[in-house]
């Protein structure tokens, strides 16, 4: 998933009806992702940090109006990929298909404490507004805050930042840096079941796993429903 400079940007997959796949948001060297998934598919978004967290001069966005232009974005009105139209029944972000929030955000950096940033994520006040505000579209519980540590670009440079196209990630961190990715299973796996009376018909499990750089954050086997 690419975005273009300073616009939030924001794509929905749904799951194969068999196979692996894996769905992905790079670009994460300060700014944040809201991440939803659910038993038919994820929706992906990458909000760049200037301008909603910072402005240009690096002077934090605390106001309530600062994140106006996110829930706008987000819920899209008649667009196709707005939570208006996902939230419909048997759309990928349907209540019926158990969707789970996730913002990936930065962590605060030892420089951030230097300049008097003592909280945990660098944007603690605007993502906690921006958690309580998810609440209100998935009530199944509030979305998780994951962080994750901000990486500059002489270990993960962007392709396109005079580099001819080319990464020359760190060998750690190449293909991985600054990245979070939705990996699903949907070939599933057989369950026998039993009432202690009786064998009950098989269950298939699929399984999706949420990765943060080199780390699953998060799993989850689901039943896939016919409808």
């Amino acid at each position: 998933m690419s975005s273009r400079w300073t616009a939030p940007s924001k794509k929905v997959f749904r799951f194969p009806n068999s196979g692996d796949d894996a769905f992905g948001v790079g670009r994460l060297f300060g700014c944040t992702s809201v991440i939803i998934i659910s038993s038919r598919g994820v929706f992906l978004s990458h909000i760049w940090e200037v301008p909603t967290f910072v402005d240009a001069r690096g002077v934090d966005q605390n106001s309530d109006s600062s994140l106006l232009p996110i829930f706008k974005f987000f819920e899209g009105d008649t667009d196709r990929l707005g939570f208006e139209v996902l939230k419909r029944p048997f759309e990928v972000l349907s209540q019926q298909y158990g969707p789970e929030v996730f913002v990936i955000t930065p962590y605060t950096t030892r420089q951030d404490r230097k300049n008097g940033v003592h909280t945990n994520f660098r944007y603690q006040e605007q993502i906690t507004r921006l958690a309580q505000w998810l609440y209100t579209h998935f009530p199944n519980g509030m979305p998780r805050i994951v962080g994750y540590t901000r990486r500059d670009q002489s270990d993960v440079p962007l392709p396109d930042q005079g580099w001819n196209g080319r990464y020359h990630a760190k060998p750690e961190w190449k293909g991985i840096g600054g990245r979070a990715m939705v990996e699903v299973n949907m070939n599933g796996t057989n369950v026998i079941c039993t009432d202690g009376t009786r064998v009950l018909p098989d269950i298939c499990l699929r399984e999706w796993r949420l990765w943060v750089e080199d780390q699953v954050v998060d799993s989850r086997r689901f039943i896939l429903n016919e409808k």
